[in-house]
């Protein structure tokens, strides 16, 4: 059975946003490390208890740290981005 990861990055309490975004590296390290197939971001905007609304910059983080876990965006918001970016 292929498993995949679903993340968003949460800000804990007491916690600074890097610590969180390095929580999500090492989530997607471990994944691999266990065989998951895929690392997703859940993408998302104006919510204060989420770390980085930008997928784009969270992917890069993850697979430069990760070598052979699938990643990609769960969902995109258009709304958020101009059309060049989308196509």
């Amino acid at each position: 059975m292929k498993l995949s990861i679903l993340d968003q990055s949460p800000l804990v309490y007491g916690k600074s946003p890097q610590q969180a975004l390095q929580a999500s590296v090492e989530l997607a390290i471990r994944g691999e490390q266990l065989g998951y197939t895929r690392y997703w971001i859940a993408e998302h905007h104006d919510f204060p208890g989420l770390t980085c609304p930008a997928p784009e910059v969270m992917l890069a983080y993850v697979g430069a740290n990760t070598s052979t876990i699938r990643i990609g965006a769960g969902a995109i918001l258009l709304p958020h981005y101009k059309p060049l970016v989308i196509s």
